[in-house]
């Protein structure tokens, strides 16, 4: 859990903070550690969140569910990579 929370912040660090938040990163190696502890997270799929993938195939195919999104390391509920559509359906 330490982990993970310290990629979030390395995230934020990059993302939002950008040249000045360069500063604060962790190493190559201890960022890797975060990101693989945040992609194995466990990740529980919701009734609605089931629900919603079945009504988005309805009307376009291609959804995929729980898309491990590779920049970030975050779990996507369901996305149209192709498209760079995301959808958090309850987080």
């Amino acid at each position: 859990q330490d982990r993970v929370q310290l990629h979030q912040w390395q995230l934020w660090l990059s993302l939002e903070r950008g040249a000045d938040g360069q500063q604060h990163l962790l190493s190559e190696s201890q960022r890797k550690l975060c990101c693989d502890a945040m992609q194995g997270t466990d990740v529980t799929i919701s009734r609605f969140q089931r629900s919603v993938a079945v009504a988005l195939a309805a009307v376009h195919s291609g959804f995929e569910k729980e898309h491990l999104e590779p920049r970030t390391g975050y779990s996507l509920d369901l996305a149209l990579p192709s498209s760079r559509i995301a959808i958090e359906v309850d987080g």
